[in-house]
Parts: C-alpha cells; sequence; structure tokens
C-alpha cells in the first residue's frame, strides 16, 4: 500500500484540480480519459484505497464540501475514502479485487464516461441513504453514521468488513445425533448499526455503536420429535471501538484494522455489551440476559503476529486470522420450552470466551476460498451444568462478494440454550 510521502505531497496539488473542476462542473461526469489514474499513483505505478477515493472524486466531480467543512482548512485522505465508499466498492466490482490497483487497469476500466456503460448506476436500490448505503453527518471532530442493513452469520460477523464476514446460511444438513432424513436449516443476523464517533489532534479516536439485531438458527429433522434446534433472538449490541493513539485514524473498524501496526497503543480495543432475548420459532421458551465481551485488534507486542483481523502471509494471496475473544455472560430462563436443556428460574453466571483460526486463499480477490475452525466454550461460575462447547469447522468458495457455496461441521452444545448439536451441513451462504 502507497501510502508514504509521495502521495501527502501529491495531495494538494491534484485536490486543487477537482476544487476547479467541481466549482464549474458539480454534478458531471469527468471524462476518465483526460486524466490518467497514473496522476494518482505513487512511484509504483499503483493506486492504494485512498488513492483511488481521490482519482473517483475527480471522475465524478464532488463538491468540495463532501470532503472539507467549513472550519476545516485540511482535507483528511480518509474521509475522502469514506465519502467516496460507495465508488470504491464499484470499483472492486469491475476489477474482482481490492486495493491497490494498478493505474493502467484502472484507466482500462474507466476508458468511458457513461456510468451505465461501467456498470454503475447512478441510483437505485444499493444507493439508499440509511438503508442500502451510509447516511452521514460529519464536521471536524464527530461523525454520525446510520445503517446500511447488515446481513451476516453471527453477531460477531455484523462488525466485521464485508470481504471479512460470513453470511447468513440455507443448507442441508444431516444430523449426526439422532436417526432420521436430513432437512434444510438456516443460520443468520440481521442488524441496522448507528454510529457515533470522534477524533482528537493526538490520535486518539473512539466511536460507539448501537446495534439492533434480530438472529435466527434453524435446523430440523424430519420424522424425528424433539431433535429440533431452534433459535430466535433479539438484542442492542451497544459497542465501543476505541484507538488509545499513535495515528489519526477515523475512528471506524475498517480504518483502524487497515492502519494498525505491530504497537500496542497504534491498534484497536473492540468492547460490548449485548443485553439479549431468546426464544424459538413458536415462542415456547424465553431466556433473557446480557453478554460482554473485548477484543484486541493489532500487533502483538512487536512480535510480527497479528490478531483481530485478516493479514497477507506473502505467500501467494494466502491470508490468516487469529481472534481472540473473552466472554462474560449471565442469564435467567423464564420459561423453559421443548429447543431448550435448561429448566425454569435458573440462573447462569458464565466466563468463557472464543478462538477462532481462519485462512482465506487467493485474498485479494472476491472469489476467495475461506477455511477455518472456532471454538467457543461457557463455564458456569454458580450451577452445576457442565460447560457448553461448540466447536465449529468450515470450508467456504466465494462466488461473489456476496453470494457463497459453504460446508460446515458443528459439535457441542449452543451456547445460551444448551442444546446438543452434531451437525453436517452443505449449503449457501448470503451476506450484505
Amino acid at each position: 500500500m502507497n501510502t508514504g510521502h509521495s502521495f501527502g505531497c501529491n495531495f494538494r496539488a491534484i485536490f486543487f484540480a477537482i476544487v476547479f473542476s467541481c466549482s464549474y462542473f458539480p454534478q458531471t461526469v469527468q471524462a476518465a480519459g483526460s486524466l490518467s489514474a497514473n496522476r494518482f499513483a505513487g512511484a509504483d505505478g499503483v493506486l492504494d484505497t485512498n488513492e483511488a477515493a481521490l482519482y473517483l472524486a475527480f471522475v465524478y466531480k464532488m463538491p468540495l464540501s463532501s470532503f472539507l467543512k467549513p472550519e476545516t482548512m485540511q482535507i483528511d485522505p480518509r474521509q475522502v475514502a469514506a465519502v467516496m465508499e460507495d465508488r470504491l466498492d464499484d470499483l472492486r466490482s469491475l476489477s474482482g479485487h481490492e486495493a491497490p490497483w494498478p493505474a493502467d487497469e484502472i484507466d482500462k476500466l474507466y476508458a468511458t464516461t457513461d456510468p451505465v456503460a461501467r456498470n454503475m448506476p447512478e441510483n437505485g436500490w444499493k444507493n439508499i441513504k440509511g438503508v442500502t448505503k451510509p447516511l452521514v453527518y460529519s464536521d471536524s471532530t464527530k461523525t454520525r453514521i446510520y445503517g446500511p442493513v447488515r446481513l451476516r452469520k453471527t453477531i460477531g460477523d455484523l462488525r466485521l468488513p464485508l470481504k471479512d464476514a460470513k453470511g447468513v446460511t440455507i443448507a442441508f444438513s444431516d444430523n449426526r445425533l439422532v436417526k432420521g432424513a436430513g432437512a434444510w436449516n438456516t443460520q443468520g443476523v440481521l442488524g441496522y448499526p448507528i454510529s457515533l464517533y470522534t477524533r482528537k489532534k493526538s490520535g486518539q479516536s473512539t466511536e460507539f455503536e448501537l446495534l439492533p439485531t434480530m438472529d435466527w438458527k434453524r435446523a430440523s429433522i424430519e420424522g424425528v420429535p424433539g431433535s429440533d434446534i431452534e433459535e430466535l433472538g433479539f438484542s442492542v449490541p451497544m459497542t465501543i471501538y476505541h484507538s488509545p493513539g499513535g495515528k489519526a485514524y477515523t475512528g471506524t473498524y475498517e480504518e483502524n484494522v487497515l492502519a494498525a501496526e505491530s504497537k500496542i497503543l497504534s491498534g484497536l480495543w473492540v468492547i460490548t455489551a449485548r443485553p439479549y432475548v431468546q426464544t424459538d420459532f413458536s415462542l415456547d421458551h424465553l431466556i433473557y440476559g446480557v453478554e460482554a465481551s473485548a477484543e484486541y485488534i493489532g500487533g502483538v507486542f512487536g512480535s510480527g503476529l497479528y490478531v483481530g483481523g485478516y493479514q497477507n502471509t506473502g505467500i501467494n494471496g494466502l491470508q490468516y486470522q487469529l481472534r481472540i475473544v473473552p466472554k462474560i455472560d449471565f442469564s435467567t430462563t423464564a420459561e423453559r420450552g421443548r429447543c431448550t436443556t435448561r429448566s425454569s428460574g435458573d440462573d447462569l453466571f458464565r466466563i468463557g470466551g472464543l478462538l477462532a483460526c481462519d485462512l482465506r486463499f487467493f485474498g485479494t480477490s472476491f472469489n476467495s476460498l475461506n477455511i477455518g475452525t472456532s471454538y467457543e466454550v461457557f463455564h458456569s461460575l454458580n450451577n452445576t451444568i457442565e460447560n457448553a462447547e461448540l466447536l465449529r469447522t468450515y470450508a467456504t468458495l466465494w462466488l461473489n462478494e456476496n453470494v457463497g457455496m459453504t460446508f460446515e461441521y458443528s459439535k457441542g452444545e449452543t451456547p445460551l440454550s444448551l442444546k446438543d448439536i452434531d451437525l453436517l451441513s452443505l449449503g449457501l451462504e448470503f451476506k450484505y
């Protein structure tokens, strides 16, 4: 990624070209061929995310007010990238890979000035602010963001970038605990984020996110009563993302992950409290409680090991991800039902966490192959109930950025309803 001194030197000069063009043609599309992407690239001839965002801002003649507030006199390249995120997504889709992009490749993709010809619609369902694209209000120190709607596999996937997250699964499963015919199953979560983040000159940044969610899991066995797994949950995770300092980050999860170095103070701390209610699809059982978790994202004390996000290994596009998430949970069973082994009136105070390791092949492409395993455990401190342990192994081949084919094996107990599970599943995965 080329974010060094050469980009800083060119930024002011290039942006004045944007200001001049915006002053006369504020709502038009610039002829991309009139300015090569090479003008925005460094000495290596490639564009990183910030450089590509600046190029797209020129092509689409974005008004200066989109990036610079009246009370400020400096333009943050990351602010340009945030505003141009939808156009960057279009570039990722057209090129089939993440940054960096060779300048020659971008010139070929934007050889035409017609957005329709580029398969980049100006309007449509992908451009509904607050629903399918972020609705952003920003000043020099604070930014509020509403949306977009997120569709993922687990609550933990909701805060991850689209490329890193797992999606809703619809699969055919074989329950190895009982004899019976296989059946269709599904698991997923729907969430809507509301974020507020602040930035300080010291390089500190803090983001607070409220994320109302609905999650579900269903695995049924035909002809075998009582073997179904059903979970329907509603929760409001409240998350603080805090970067102690070291760089002037925007405060957003994606930007902090990209900028984190192998120093403990330049990473990102993610602390979440999640009140929840869980039932089943028949509204039979009722469990409510609160869960708290913490995760560090960044380098581990200068060791070169990175936790919390995908990192390159330098081996032909192979990337790895290690996650360590300690958790505390307190829950009460108000009503017992057929889809839980817990008894009415029991209270559980538990400690535990999640350990996960993932590998991503062809990591620079949307058509990546992901394989991994995770282990989640909860130990009760006030009850004789045995530990809840759940082991998952999966392999997913992404057909594009939103759809993939997946194979998964799960064994153990569901973390909250404590239902035994031993499932082999093969199906499709969707995310947004």
